[in-house]
């Protein structure tokens, strides 16, 4: 399986997060490998080297978004 972004968010099960990731869930629960173009920490390094234009103004929400959802 490819995905453009691993987002690296924890997966859910039963309505509540769990600690592992939904990457993590579809390689050991389904056997599937998973190829990521990028991952959410690669789109916040590139934020961050744009703090000065329109791009880097997003850091600070995408860092609470893998602060609320990221996995371990």
């Amino acid at each position: 399986m490819a995905i453009a972004l691993d987002r690296q968010e924890k997966a859910t099960e039963g309505g509540q997060d769990v600690s592992w990731s939904a990457v993590q869930y579809v390689r050991e629960k389904l056997g599937l490998q998973v190829c990521a173009i990028a991952k959410l920490a690669d789109l916040l390094q590139y934020l961050d080297m744009h703090a000065g234009d329109a791009l880097g103004q997003h850091h600070a929400k995408v860092l609470a978004y893998r602060d609320r959802y990221g996995a371990g």
